[in-house]
């Protein structure tokens, strides 16, 4: 099958959009499909503003073309070839990546107007971030006219949770062309027991965590990650365990690292958090693996891709029943849930796991079990590849 994604960005820039795209793409590849991702040059809000990206260029084998683009938003990407180039790349069918994004509108028009092929939408949020409420009007008006005309021009939705799901399903009148899709982790890859033992403590020293408590933290350096409320908890657990325990928060820097370690300084922990930036995947599973508990309060989590990734690598997860990470984080998923943002008792939870490492291990344990049941790459793609199948019959 020939296969062509269209998203506004891809590698090098660093999301949960475009990570599942790359490791959807890859698969697909390897399953021995042509698989083509049409994108545009931007590299803003990524983590990757001072990279030069190739118009054309072959990633593990999918082949990746890029429109220059000349004005770039959160969502908004204004690349005026990036038409000419679905125009002039045939496929069986079309996927386009993103509902708040003018790129997929785009798309999905000119891909029915000019090729007539099958169109699948896949969002990946619907929503903006607590801490971005002033734009909810203007969020509204989007939903209701180009999120509608959107999803009326589309084939088949992909939703990454229910919520999100059912959202969608008001905006089209046949509820069955939207479907519930989770996203999916390559646990060949994200396996602890495949790390070198004197890999991780050349790992542990270099970042300074020999013989602490490892907190970690993965994702982009912004507000609506709302790190701020884990540097609080982290107060909290400084207090019972004095500098032997640090927080490793791993992502790139999206203009709020500053105000972090302002912050970091404020509460007296500046020898406690520790900024890696943006780690390869070889150091980002060391520092799953050197990890004891994943912490997270994200005010913007469409499904947690790092959660998946943390639970997959046996790290037990304390995080918050909101949206799409309440789909994932059940009972015996190796998560422990509190109310939305809710430090203290987060910070509770962390003390708790701390002082009990058997209870550590048997999160760990259930969680890479529970992951390999319901959140393979392999059953993502093969529910994906169903859908495809149908639409080009």
């Amino acid at each position: 099958m020939n296969i062509v994604h269209i998203i506004n960005r891809f590698l090098p820039n660093i999301g949960g959009a475009e990570l599942y795209v790359y490791n959807l793409s890859k698969k697909l590849v390897e399953l021995g499909h042509r698989v083509t991702v049409i994108t545009t040059t931007s590299t803003k809000f990524r983590g990757a503003e001072t990279r030069s990206l190739l118009k054309r260029e072959v990633i593990d084998g999918i082949e990746v073309i890029r429109a220059r683009a000349y004005l770039s938003g959160p969502g908004l990407v204004f690349a005026p070839s990036l038409s000419r180039l679905i125009i002039d790349n045939d496929a069986d069918i079309y996927n386009v990546h993103g509902f708040l994004s003018n790129t997929s509108v785009e798309a999905s028009i000119i891909t029915k107007s000019f090729k007539g092929n099958p169109v699948v939408l896949t969002v990946h949020d619907i929503t903006i971030a607590e801490n971005l409420r002033l734009y909810y009007p203007l969020w509204k008006l989007y939903f209701n006219f180009l999120g509608e005309l959107l999803c009326k021009v589309v084939d088949v939705i992909i939703a990454q949770n229910p919520q999100d799901a059912s959202s969608l399903r008001s905006l089209v009148k046949d509820g069955d062309k939207v479907h519930i899709v989770p996203n999916g982790i390559d646990l060949n890859l994200f396996n602890k027991s495949k790390t070198s033992s004197t890999d991780l403590e050349e790992f542990k020293k270099k970042f300074r965590v020999e013989n602490k408590y490892v907190l970690l933290f993965v994702g982009r350096i912004e507000k609506r990650k709302r790190i701020d409320l884990l540097l609080f908890a982290l107060k909290l657990i400084v207090n019972e365990f004095g500098d032997n325990v640090a927080l490793l928060v791993v992502g790139p820097d999206q203009g709020e690292k500053e105000n972090l370690l302002k912050l970091s300084r404020l509460l007296g922990l500046e020898k406690n958090v520790i900024f890696t930036g943006q780690l390869d995947v070889h150091d980002l599973l060391k520092a799953y693996a050197i990890a004891d508990i994943f912490v997270s309060l994200s005010a913007q989590e469409a499904f947690g891709l790092s959660i998946l990734e943390a639970l997959a690598m046996e790290v037990p997860v304390i995080t918050h029943c909101w949206k799409g990470i309440s789909y994932i984080c059940k009972d015996n998923s190796g998560c422990l849930l509190v109310d939305p943002f809710d430090f203290r008792a987060l910070a509770n939870n962390v003390v708790l796991l701390l002082r009990d490492e058997e209870y550590r291990r048997f999160l760990g344990e259930k969680g890479r079990s529970y992951v390999a049941e319901n959140f393979s790459l392999e059953k993502m793609v093969k529910r994906i590849l169903g859908i495809y199948r149908v639409l080009t019959k």
